[in-house]
């Protein structure tokens, strides 16, 4: 039996991801079997994946990345929106994200969702979760109110200063 791989597709496209964010990177992850080099920036080559290895995990094959990437990495965006994009209401304010990842309104998926729509929140008290490459970040309000809006879906990635929710401030 073989050991699970250190880096899966999904990471490698996280990875890639917070990188796209940044101007100038020089990221290397390595491994038995997988080999991860992206440089961007400072006159950098294309980013690079060299694998000898990619696993199946829950009956889903993961297919090998090209050994060079030549373009700009493009990410596809599948999430449906559970309704128009929320916009601030007068009297309104936005809880924003403090930092790009992927948002998550429950501590785990067995538990409540920190807040719903007519919570009363304090400054202090956690509204949701940021992950980014597996290191979770929690998200306080930091205004005292009512959540009248959630402004994106649970799973959901998040561009840093992006609306998270809306509050009613007392």
């Amino acid at each position: 039996m073989s050991n699970p791989p250190a880096f899966t597709n999904d990471d490698v496209e996280e990875i890639l991801r917070i990188v796209d964010q940044l101007a100038d990177v020089d990221v290397k992850f390595e491994t038995a079997d997988f080999k991860l080099h992206v440089r961007k920036g400072l006159g950098a080559a294309p980013a690079s994946v060299d694998s000898t290895a990619f696993v199946q995990q829950k009956s889903v094959v993961l297919e090998p990345a090209p050994a060079a990437l030549s373009a700009p990495v493009q990410e596809t965006k599948t999430a449906i929106p559970v309704s128009a994009p929320p916009k601030a209401e007068a009297g309104t304010i936005a809880i924003r994200a403090p930092m790009l990842g992927r948002f998550y309104r429950a501590p785990s998926p067995t538990e409540p969702a920190y807040v719903e729509i007519g919570t009363r929140v304090g400054p202090e008290d956690p509204v949701c979760m940021i992950e980014v490459m597996k290191l979770f970040k929690t998200v306080n309000a930091g205004v005292s109110g009512t959540i009248v809006s959630i402004a994106v879906n649970d799973g959901d990635m998040i561009e840093d200063d992006q609306p998270l929710f809306f509050v009613k401030a007392d």
